[in-house]
This record gives structure tokens, sequence and C-alpha cells, in this order.
């Protein structure tokens, strides 16, 4: 089989095309390094510095970024040694279960019947059940397993298969089709997903996606955002009309284009593949009219291109780029919010505060002590007139106020963080408890207690040490001991009540309207001054900050970026 190989290379023709600009540049462009080698390496090592240093603080500050960061990753292993053989893993997705079972697309894009003892694994793969996620490696590689999660792996199927294209240094070069490139092929595997619900675990491992389906029409919505962002290559599957390409067919590729489309007939190569191993040389022609009008050899070209490091690499920056960019928000957006808020929303939410205190808080609280908490009701309440003023003000203390600013502060937060995926835990250190809501915990926890039930105590108490009980104790002795008539020692005794009632009442509503005066006051001012100026004020500022460092963090990432690139 080998022999017949190398007959039919001589015998096949081969088309030569005009190379295309892209092509022109690129040569255009190594033959300039050539002219100042140490240069260009000094050069090219600072630009790689600056990309990775500006992608370094942006998952710095934008942790939450999974699928930039994970491009970033992989970026940073493509950077590590451009010299050094990598194994890539590329995903395959397919658009639904009828696409998965009718395309042939990974059989035949494998396929190398040319080869001796080919027929055997190309069977194996065809008849490959479709019920788990399937693996395709090299025959040599060992280190695979060592890609996956240990969980995942269990449930992997595993195919080594000898094909030329999975390693690096037996891969077609199609030198007359693509031009020389410097860097190490790469080997690659490829990963199956017959399992969508398990396509979440694999979005860091791959380092970009196949996409087939029969429709290029058909949306890829039910594939999760991070493997639609990650997918490089679409390819359409069927038996409609499919251009035809051969070895030497030029292909121009553009990495500033995120996703390319090819249009393939596997069922006509993988006829052709049969054919081949049915008639082996007597069908060699069948089988080549087959591989080209199948236009596999497109995506053959499209896989050795970006199976290269360097232009993987470019790829993937121009894919973080415009995901850096299109989550840009700008500060005059951050601007018109933040005036917004300041002289709008803060301005309403202390008017509206100080209205409920003075209209609202302001004579409940005082209509309830006037007709709740008379001083004759300190007798019959006793003890329970703490519980009476905590069950008060549990319910009527400023509860608009406390909703209004609980609702401001939630505004700040989700008008000032619309950075998706930004580092925000640093700004929440600020955030301040609603003061409000500590006064009245306070208020209902410790000063009611402390100074109101004290306060009855002392009123009653003291009207029964002054007045009623010396004079009662005097009637009492007149009235056994020294012949004081009943009548005038029940006159003394009534003098002391009504001596020591005038004394509660007196206590009772200067102590009251001296507490519920400082009450107010200190209610005023932590509306004014800890609610507006410290609280809600402060945090807008301090939030307004922050949000336009992360507006210019991004944007500067994104100017140095393209700066390190012009650089190129």
């Amino acid at each position: 089989m080998p022999q017949f190989g190398k007959l039919f290379k001589g015998l096949s023709s081969r088309r030569f095309s005009r190379p295309s600009f892209h092509q022109i540049s690129r040569f255009n462009s190594m033959i300039a390094t050539k002219a100042d080698p140490k240069h260009s390496l000094s050069s090219a090592q600072s630009t790689s510095a600056l990309i990775q240093e500006n992608l370094k603080k942006y998952i710095r500050w934008y942790p939450e970024d999974d699928i930039t960061g994970s491009n970033i990753e992989n970026f940073f292993s493509l950077s590590r040694d451009a010299s050094r053989r990598l194994d890539l893993l590329v995903g395959i997705v397919y658009e639904n279960e009828s696409i998965q079972k009718s395309s042939k697309f990974l059989q035949v894009l494998l396929a190398d019947p040319l080869s001796d003892n080919s027929q055997q694994w190309y069977q194996e793969l065809k008849t490959r059940p479709h019920v788990q996620n399937n693996l395709v490696c090299p025959v040599f590689d060992e280190e695979s397993r060592l890609l996956f999660p240990e969980s995942f792996r269990r449930s992997i199927k595993q195919y080594k298969v000898p094909s030329p294209i999975l390693l690096g240094d037996r891969r077609s070069s199609y030198a007359d089709a693509l031009c020389e490139l410097n860097s190490t092929p790469n080997n690659v595997l490829f990963l199956e997903i017959n399992k969508p619900e398990e396509v979440s675990k694999l979005i860091e491992i791959c380092h970009f996606y196949i996409y087939v389906t029969a429709d290029l029409s058909n949306s890829k919505e039910a594939l999760p955002k991070q493997i639609q962002k990650k997918i490089l290559l679409t390819v359409v599957d069927n038996s409609e009309f499919t251009p035809r390409s051969t070895e030497d067919t030029a292909v121009t590729f553009r990495n500033e284009l995120a996703h390319h489309v090819v249009k393939i007939n596997s069922l006509a190569l993988e006829e052709g593949v049969e054919y081949f191993y049915k008639y082996d040389v007597q069908g060699a022609s069948t089988y080549f009219d087959l591989l080209q009008n199948s236009n596999i050899l497109e995506v053959s070209k499209y896989m050795l291109w970006y199976l290269r490091t360097e232009n993987l690499r470019e790829w993937l920056l121009s894919i973080i780029k415009n995901e850096i960019a299109t989550n840009k928000i700008l500060e005059a957006r951050i601007e018109t919010v933040y005036n917004e808020l300041k002289l709008q929303s803060l301005v309403q939410c202390s008017n509206a505060m100080h209205s409920e205190l003075q209209n609202d808080f302001i004579p409940k609280t005082n209509a309830f002590f006037g007709k709740q908490l008379n001083w004759w009701k300190l007798y019959l309440k006793n003890d329970n007139v703490e519980y009476a003023i905590k069950d008060y003000l549990n319910v009527n203390f400023m509860p608009k106020s406390l909703d209004s600013y609980n609702y401001l502060k939630g505004q700040l937060v989700a008008r000032l963080q619309e950075q998706k995926f930004a580092h925000y835990s640093e700004t929440d250190k600020t955030q301040l408890n609603n003061p409000l809501q500590q006064y009245k915990s306070n208020l209902i926890n410790i000063r009611v207690p402390q100074e109101v039930q004290l306060a009855v105590y002392a009123a009653l108490v003291s009207a029964l040490v002054y007045y009623q009980l010396p004079l009662g104790a005097i009637s009492l002795l007149g009235y056994l001991f020294f012949g004081l008539e009943a009548q005038t020692a029940g006159a003394i005794a009534s003098l002391g009540l009504v001596l020591g009632f005038n004394k509660v009442s007196k206590d009772w509503l200067t102590f009251s309207a001296a507490w519920l005066s400082e009450m107010y006051e200190e209610v005023r001012v932590i509306i004014s001054n800890d609610c507006i100026n410290k609280g809600l004020l402060k945090e807008l500022n301090l939030r307004y900050e922050a949000a336009k460092d992360l507006s210019r963090i991004k944007q500067q990432v994104l100017e140095e970026l393209e700066a390190a690139e012009e650089q190129k």
C-alpha cells in the first residue's frame, strides 16, 4: 500500500494557485524579520510580555469572566514555548442527535486508506457508539488522560488511532496552498462530545471547538455561551452542493475572524473510503475524486493552520479582545448614572425621609405617648411599659424610610456595578449598614429598657418614697397613737396620694417630652448625616470611583493590546 501511495503521488496532477494577499504580507514580514534578527527577537519578546501583562491585569480585575479567562489561560499555555510541540484538544459538538448519527465527519477526517492496516481502526471508528464521549488521540500519546478530571475521564471511550492528521510531524503541510511557518506543528486530540449535559465540564479544557450541523441557518443558542464563543470552525455537513477542493487549492485565512464555515459532504467521502478498501488500487481514482468533491481537504487545511501555535494564539487573542470590548461600559455612561443618582434619587430619598419624620412619625409617636402611656397608666402597665413601646416602635419607626434607604442602596449597587464579571469585593467592604435600622435596634433593645423603663420605676418609686409613703405613715401613726380623727388622717393620706400622683405626672411628662425630643432630633441628624452624607452619598462616590477605575482598566487593557498588535 505505501508503494501505491508513492505511485499515485507521482501520477496526481498538482494545481498551483496565486498566493493570497495575506500570504504575500506574511512572506514580506518573514523577510523583514531575517534582515535584523536580534532586533526582531527583542521586539517580539517585549510585545509578548506586554500582551501577557495586560491579560493578567484583566483576569485580576475581572475574575468572574470564565469564558475570557479560559481563553487567556490557553493563550498563556501557547505562549510559553512556541518551539515545543503541544498536545491540543479540539472538541467536536453536534447540532443535535440526528446529525450526530448521520454525519461521518470525524472518521473521514481521520481516514488514511492509503496506509497499511488502516481499515481496522477506520472500521472501529466508523462503528463507534455515540452513547458516551469519545476521545481520539495518537497511538503514541500516553499523557492525554492528564487533560481531564478523573471523574470525567472514566466516562470517556478512548480510541488510539495512527492517523497522520493527529501528529504534527506526519500531518500534510499543503505546501502549495499554505505558506511555510516557523513554529513546531502540534499534535491534536479530538474529543467527540455526545453527552451535551457534560459539555460545561470541558470549557476550560478544549482549545477550540468544531460545530457540526446539517444547516448553517440553525442556531447555536442551545449550546452554553462559553462553548459558542470558542467555536472556531462550523462544518456544514449534508449532501447538497459542495465546493470542490484539491491539495493545492489556496485558502485565505483571517485571524481577525472569530468564526469560519466550511461546507462538506462526509457521506460522499465515506463512500470513497469504503470503495477504496473494497477495490484497492482499482478504486483509487474514485476515492480521490470523492475526496476532492467532499471538500474535506479544506477542513484539513484549516486544522493545519490553526494547529500552529502562532495562529491559534492570534485567534485566541482576537477572541479575547472581542469579548473584552463587547462587555465594555463607557465612562460617559457611568457619569450619567452617577449624576442621576446624586441629583435626583438621593435628593428625593432625603426629602421623603424628612417628610416621614415630620409628618408621620412625630405626630403618631406623640399621640401614642399621650393616649397609651398617660401618667396614670404607668400604674396599670408598670413593667409592661417597655414592651408597649417596643411593640409600637417595631411597627411604626420610620418604615418607609427604612425601605427607601435599602432600595436606593440596592440601586447604587445595581447601577454602578454594571461591569460584567468585574471584581467588586474591595468596594463591597465599604458598604454601610442602614443607620436608621441600627438606631432602631439600639433604641428598642437598649435605650427603651435602660432609659424609659427605669424612668417609669424612678417616677413611681420617688412618688411613693417622698409623698405617698411618708404621708400615709403619718396619717396612720397619728390616727393610732396621737388621737387624730379618722377624717383628718384620711385627708393626710389622700394628700400624700395626690402629691405622689402629681409628681409621677410631672416627672413622666418632663421625661417623655425630653426623651422624645431627643429621639426626634437624633433621627433627623441620622437622616441628614449618617444616611445621606456619610452613608448613601459616600457609598455612591466610592462606587462611582470604583466603576470608573474598572472602566479605565478595561479600556487600558484594550488599548495596550491593540498597541502591541500594531508593533508586530
